[in-house]
């Protein structure tokens, strides 16, 4: 069995969560979601990208 890591490069965010790269800088310029910086790299907290998707999915 295994683990959901709990950040994700934002380069993967297609592959993890099916959203474009765009979206989620446009969700983070918005301050929707928060793209945090750890030595050099944008990672994306899987719990808050899916909690953003699960609330954006619900008003539509």
């Amino acid at each position: 069995m295994s683990e959901q890591p709990i950040y994700v490069p934002v380069s993967d965010s297609k592959k993890v969560f099916s959203v474009s790269r765009d979206t989620i800088y446009r969700a983070a310029k918005k301050g929707l979601i928060t793209i945090h910086k750890a030595q050099g790299r944008s990672l994306l907290k899987v719990s808050e990208v899916c909690a953003w998707i699960e609330g954006s999915a619900k008003s539509t």
